[in-house]
């Protein structure tokens, strides 16, 4: 028969067990909580001085003029003195169909609308890239020349810097999103993934006069491209090809339903395609994130980014996994993702790079 000492010392180690397992419960509701404040964060600043979910904020330095969508001088992406060809900045791989471009490609199709030919049937039927997920080739490094935003007003379908580029007709390229899409998280607002695209488009060949609008958003959600001076001032335009963000991190963040999410999506695609029905459009998931608690609907980040993927695909979109490469990209470099990211959330120099290749590298399979 066990003594009361016995019986006492069993009970004081049940207690200890107790009050460590409480206090770690404790410490991981502290953790999920000063996660989800960090995500509201996000939500209310998207960039120092930026204004609400519409991007009608300030234009703010560290985050690059984009400020608010169809507001005069929405700076279209260009690049001082002439093309990247003329002034030898070239992206590498850039400049030559051996880099890996597809028939079938969405750089085929802007090549071709460039030349004012008929696009392939086999690019009609694979225009949306219907169930494909795209992702840059491992280890593969960007060093995309410095592309200033113009400071002319928006001008659709004006060749980059206003120049006219002799033997070419220039293709338009504007992207929708949230405020990694706008370039927030570095100085230079020509380090955003975007204006490093276009400076990569432009030395495709029949490309040279390729022009394109950023009208991310800081902060920018779903339901914020929707608003007619954002998607309008899309439609106006008339681009060749839209890329939207999904802007599914400040969804999660602001803990918009996932139907909702995916709804607002479907109607953006809709209304571009029912405006400018030779307009192509291309879903990219937002950047990854360090960390990724449960929003106020009890739904991960990566609730999002999985449900929209299926979606979109299901619906015969070109759906980019950005999100998804960026991630592989920095595990082959044996990092962690807080070295790609300026905050919790925005990425920052090589993070853009990373995300440029990504696009690049689905556009040119799509």
């Amino acid at each position: 028969m066990a003594k009361w000492g016995d019986w006492l010392a069993v009970g004081g180690l049940g207690a200890v067990l107790l009050a460590v397992l409480v206090t770690g419960e404790l410490h991981q509701r502290q953790v999920q909580q000063e996660q989800w404040t960090a995500a509201q964060r996000y939500v209310a600043s998207g960039s120092p001085g930026a204004g609400d979910a519409t991007g009608a904020g300030d234009e703010t330095g560290a985050a690059g003029a984009a400020g608010a969508a169809g507001a005069a001088g929405s700076n279209p992406v260009g690049v001082e003195n002439g093309t990247a060809a003329q002034s030898g900045a070239l992206a590498p791989g850039a400049g030559a169909n051996a880099g890996g471009v597809e028939a079938n490609s969405m750089i085929a199709y802007l090549q071709a609308r460039a030349e004012g030919s008929a696009v392939p049937s086999s690019t009609e039927a694979n225009a949306a890239g219907a169930n494909r997920t795209a992702s840059p080739p491992g280890g593969e490094t960007s060093n995309s020349a410095s592309t200033p935003l113009a400071s002319g007003g928006s001008t659709s379908k004006a060749t980059a810097a206003g120049n006219s580029v002799a033997g070419t007709s220039a293709v338009h390229v504007v992207a929708l999103g949230s405020s990694g899409t706008k370039g927030v998280g570095v100085a230079n607002p020509a380090e955003g993934w975007f204006p490093q695209l276009i400076t990569r488009l432009i030395a495709q060949p029949g490309l040279a006069g390729v022009t394109g609008d950023d009208l991310g958003m800081a902060a920018g959600s779903s339901a914020s491209m929707l608003q007619p001076g954002v998607v309008g001032e899309a439609v106006r335009q008339q681009p060749d090809l839209v890329l939207v963000e999904t802007c599914a991190m400040a969804d999660w963040a602001q803990g918009v339903a996932m139907t909702s999410h995916l709804e607002n999506l479907d109607q953006l695609a809709k209304t571009l395609q029912g405006s400018v029905p030779n307009t192509r459009i291309v879903f990219l998931s937002s950047n990854p994130i360090q960390a990724d608690s449960k929003n106020r609907l009890g739904l991960t980040y990566a609730d999002y980014l999985q449900r929209e993927r299926a979606h979109l695909q299901a619906e015969g979109y070109l759906y980019i996994d950005v999100e998804g490469a960026m991630r592989k990209a920095v595990q082959e470099k044996h990092e962690s993702i807080a070295n790609i990211l300026a905050d919790t959330y925005h990425p920052n120099a090589e993070g853009y790079q990373l995300w440029e290749q990504a696009v690049w590298a689905g556009l040119t399979r799509g």
